[in-house]
């Protein structure tokens, strides 16, 4: 079975995957598997590196996944009082996530692939400001576009860039389109692909369509709304995404399967490839028996 570095260089030749690539969310799951509180994980960037790599390896991960936890793109970019840096500050949790990935990537290329991720524009705008209008937007780039660079110098295959569900009250216009634009070029600099993980959305479809003129490579669909979570299939066939991240109850191993399968099935020539995570990472407390049997049946599908 191809491993993850395989699949990732694949995906970045453009061609097709023989099988979904797996992306599991598991920082906060890693402090459990490796017998730590999670603050002393967070505190030790060895520590960090390590469980992180023990648990991606227990829930069959093809990557090693790092900050989604928006706590660090926020700890960074605060100024403590009530506004924005213009230089990222790196003495404290950001800095650790920053020692964590030099210490992480290079030992995982071998095998693995390794992705990394950053708060959004638009949710770190609202989140520090309180609004993300042009100019909130524009008060958070040049610090996010600086923890671009930093995070991009360590070559991770996938940056992502997380949207949180009020985000969506903020149109896909030309005001947050350019702030995207220099995230992406920056990103872009160092041959790294972007992605967008978007919460709160209610037809795939839809969602690849709205997203698409930020022109990144990877549509990242995380917890849809309420009662909703449809059209999947149509997220994967949707034109302009090089993949399409689709979120499978990594607990439910029988529902992992069936909808990891749909998607599967869903691919087009040419389009975009399919990947696989958690709704929302995968918490401590998270079954492992039923982790370990979804390891399983994903394994299971291939073309």
């Amino acid at each position: 079975m191809a491993d993850g570095r395989t699949l990732f260089a694949a995906l970045r030749r453009g061609e097709a995957l023989p099988r979904p690539l797996r992306l599991p969310m598991v920082e906060a799951l890693a402090p459990r598997v490796a017998g730590l509180e999670p603050a002393a994980m967070l505190g030790d960037p060895t520590a960090w590196a390590g469980a992180v790599r023990q648990a991606t390896a227990l829930v069959g991960g093809d990557a090693v996944t790092f900050g989604f936890l928006p706590d660090i793109t926020l700890a960074g970019l605060s100024d403590g009082a009530g506004g924005v840096r213009a230089e990222p500050a790196v003495d404290g949790l950001f800095g650790a996530f920053l020692e964590t990935l030099r210490q992480a990537f290079p030992p995982a290329r071998g095998q693995s692939g390794c992705v990394a991720a950053l708060v959004g524009p638009v949710s770190a705008a609202l989140l520090l400001l309180g609004r993300a209008d042009k100019e909130a937007l524009e008060a958070v780039r040049p610090g996010l576009t600086r923890m671009v660079e930093l995070v991009a110098e360590q070559r991770p295959d996938l940056l992502v860039f997380l949207e949180a569900e009020p985000a969506r009250a903020v149109p896909i216009d030309g005001v947050s389109r350019r702030a995207y634009a220099s995230l992406r070029r920056v990103a872009a600099y160092y041959d790294v692909a972007t992605a967008v993980l978007a919460k709160g959305w209610e037809d795939g479809g839809e969602e690849a369509a709205r997203l698409a003129p930020l022109n990144l490579d990877v549509l990242w669909l995380g917890p849809a709304a309420e009662g909703a979570g449809r059209g999947l299939g149509a997220a994967v066939a949707a034109p302009g995404w090089r993949g399409v991240v689709v979120p499978v109850d990594w607990q439910d191993p029988p529902a992992a399967e069936a909808l990891a399968r749909t998607a599967w099935e869903s691919r087009v020539a040419g389009g975009a490839q399919v990947m696989l995570s958690a709704s929302v990472p995968l918490a401590a407390d998270a079954d492992l028996d039923a982790i370990q049997k979804t390891k399983t049946a994903l394994s299971a599908l291939a073309s």
